[in-house]
């Protein structure tokens, strides 16, 4: 007896349904495949970012030469901050800080 129509056709869809399955599988679990595609997708976001980030820091250097190369008060801002200048006839007094009473 030859198999009815409607048993032909549940076979067409479930021999498709595997085909389908192992095309997904391939692309997923592929050395260039979909997981590849998300983990180098994730790198990308986290190099976008850094380089944000440098670009901020550049920028702030370059301001900061800037300021360096035109503005004498920071010059002496940061002379007194980092290299602990002083100017002419300045006397520098350091008051040491108190202890707590658990010390």
């Amino acid at each position: 007896m030859p198999p009815s129509p409607i048993n032909k056709h549940k076979n067409i869809f479930i021999i498709i349904g595997i085909a389908l399955c192992a095309v997904f599988l391939l692309l997923y679990f592929a050395p260039c495949g979909i997981q590849r595609y998300l983990k180098v997708r994730e790198e990308l976001a986290l190099i976008n970012k850094e380089l944000d980030e440098l670009k901020q820091k550049n920028q702030e250097l370059t301001d900061e030469i800037a300021l360096l190369k035109t503005d004498t008060n920071y010059v002496e801002k940061i002379a007194r901050q980092k290299l602990g200048m002083l100017k002419k006839n300045e006397i520098l007094f350091e008051v040491p800080e108190k202890k707590s009473k658990r010390e």
